[in-house]
């Protein structure tokens, strides 16, 4: 919970101080970046992939590094496709020329995807908390750069570089803490069998679809009030942030305690009982 926790308090000042120095139509055109992007990393990049494979590992953990491997191979693929359908979207869409070129900066992010493919042994062995210290580096060099960048008086696509440096430190960070698990998963990867593909995507598309609401209403109103009016879009992106900000509060909580839920799941469905009891009630509490 820490890193979503600093997550909120540093989100809400840096929307206040965009708000200030980028003024409604700045703050549309970076609303409209960001969702964009959002955009197709939920809908066409998560696929709900990584509860799955991390469903299978902790229920058949003989077969980990295979299915990392094939797992990996599959979202790298997805990303490309991903990057690809962004592309040729910004083609299309008539945004102003500085959203279009920070989009296509901000939009490498996507490839961030097999790294956390390859980062779900932390989950599964529930040792989330070696973790914590690329999440807050992230956390922490987005908004210190972002801060940067509106003092020094930074154009959109560098406002987009300082959070694709941040994700790629955090990125880069993970994947080194990841090495040790590299020796088995490494070979397989280089024979990642394409068969498995198919399961993982046909038990991972109703979690994708959920992903794919919580897009709609997250960003959805941003994408289309930006058909109509930047001002519009700046104005509702700042009122919005904060509701949006203070939900990712239960959201962590529920997301941080699922790797315990799928082991109590596999192992005791007392405990498991119990643990859903007390989550539900928490997260009532927290919201």
């Amino acid at each position: 919970l820490i890193a979503p926790a600093l997550r909120v308090v540093l989100g809400l000042v840096l929307i206040a101080m965009l708000s200030r120095r980028l003024g409604r139509d700045g703050l549309g055109e970076y609303a409209l970046i960001f969702s964009y992007v959002a955009l197709f990393n939920i809908v066409f990049n998560d696929w709900g992939l990584n509860t799955i494979v991390l469903r299978q590992i902790s229920q058949h953990p003989q077969e980990r590094a295979g299915l990392i491997a094939s797992a990996a191979a599959f979202q790298t693929l997805i990303s490309c496709g991903s990057y690809a359908l962004m592309l040729s979207g910004l083609i299309v869409l008539r945004y102003p020329d500085a959203v279009r070129h920070a989009a296509m900066l901000y939009g490498l992010t996507l490839f961030a995807g097999p790294i956390s493919v390859i980062a779900l042994p932390f989950q599964s062995e529930l040792r989330l908390g070696e973790l914590v210290l690329p999440s807050v580096a992230q956390a922490v060099l987005n908004f210190v750069l972002s801060i940067a960048v509106l003092a020094l008086g930074g154009t959109l696509v560098a406002l987009a570089a300082a959070g694709l440096i941040a994700i790629t430190v955090q990125s880069v960070w993970v994947a080194c803490l990841s090495w040790p698990f590299a020796g088995p998963w490494r070979a397989a990867f280089a024979s990642a069998s394409r068969r498995r593909w198919r399961a993982l995507a046909r038990e991972a598309w109703p979690v994708g679809a959920a992903s794919t609401l919580k897009m709609a209403w997250q960003q959805g109103p941003v994408l289309i009030l930006g058909a109509y009016s930047l001002g519009a879009t700046g104005l509702f992106h700042a009122a919005n942030r904060i509701p949006q900000q203070l939900v990712v509060l239960p959201l962590a909580m529920n997301a941080t305690m699922f790797p315990l839920l799928a082991r109590s799941w596999n192992d005791n469905r007392d405990r498991f009982a119990r643990q859903l009891d007390r989550l539900v009630g928490g997260s009532l509490l927290v919201v």
